[in-house]
């Protein structure tokens, strides 16, 4: 079964993609934490990560990711 991660803080937006997702035969996990998508990506390799938030670029030339 392919693997999906879902990183972001929407809990309703969140489980509708997941349900989504789901059906199209991915096994999804969710998660608000960066500390835990860094490990269930070293550990599971997942096929496709999904970022729902806000990403940016600050002045400097930097990304910013808002969750």
């Amino acid at each position: 079964m392919k693997k999906a991660l879902l990183l972001g803080d929407q809990k309703e937006f969140g489980q509708s993609l997941t349900r989504k997702i789901s059906k199209t035969g991915y096994k999804v996990r969710c998660t608000r934490s960066l500390k835990k998508a860094r490990k269930f990506k070293e550990e599971q390799e997942p096929d496709v990560i999904l970022f729902a938030g806000k990403i940016g670029v600050n002045s400097d030339g930097t990304f910013y990711f808002e969750l």
